[in-house]
């Protein structure tokens, strides 16, 4: 039995998801007969393992034994984004270039939400020099009327609007998928956001303002704007 053992050593579910092309991979054109999970990949929660890799059909489970790791990533090459990066760094290649990550759980449909246009002001990751006014700004420049505001999460760092808009909460990842899929528009920040809704197969408004490593924009489907 020829195994691969995956450890990641970052531990946000943008992170996750960027290794979720490679179970699938591994089997289809790795010649690997397993795919597993390392014990000591990090996780910011446990709902992270649920919601990423136990629906994951080409996964077989977690191992207590050490997987493959390598620095941390620099730049993406001309060409590929930071998903195909992943998959040659594991020597393994479908020969296909700008994946986007992968999510095997469906999520429900929200028909209060159909002609919704969600800002979501979270991020834990770098979003550049934005600050509140570069995205009110935007926002007013650009006429786009957005209806909801994802509630400020305490763990995370955020640029909320000042104007009084409805407000959503979701407490798990699940139902957080149910309003990436239902609504009309997305706009998030640099952030798990956008690469969530990637494997959502959602095209969402991606806003940043300086210096934010391209590698970051990883997919086709985003519309990606440098805020000045």
């Amino acid at each position: 039995m020829k195994d691969l053992i995956l450890e990641i050593r970052w531990e946000g579910l943008g992170d996750h998801l960027l290794w979720t092309p490679l179970p699938r991979i591994a089997k289809q054109f790795g010649g690997f007969d397993r795919v597993f999970l390392s014990s000591f990949s990090k996780f910011r929660s446990k709902e992270i393992i649920e919601f990423v890799w136990d629906s994951n059909p080409y996964v077989d489970g977690f191992i207590p034994e050490r997987g493959v790791m390598f620095d941390a990533f620099g730049e993406v090459e001309e060409g590929m984004n930071v998903i195909d990066m992943v998959m040659l760094k594991h020597n393994i290649d479908d020969g296909k270039r700008w994946h986007e990550p992968e999510l095997y759980f469906r999520p429900s449909i929200r028909k209060d939400l159909m002609e919704a246009i969600v800002y979501d002001p979270n991020y834990i990751a770098n979003a550049g020099t934005l600050i509140g006014e570069d995205v009110e700004k935007f926002i007013k420049e650009e006429n786009i009327k957005i209806s909801h505001q994802m509630k400020v999460l305490p763990y995370c760092r955020s640029i909320p609007l000042l104007q009084n808009i409805a407000g959503l909460y979701t407490p798990t990842l699940k139902e957080f998928c149910s309003i990436l899929v239902s609504c009309k528009k997305i706009i998030c920040l640099t952030t798990g956001t956008a690469t969530l809704a990637a494997a959502l197969h959602k095209s969402a408004t991606v806003i940043y303002k300086g210096d934010v490593r391209k590698m970051a924009h990883h997919s086709l489907l985003h519309k990606y704007i440098c805020l000045t």
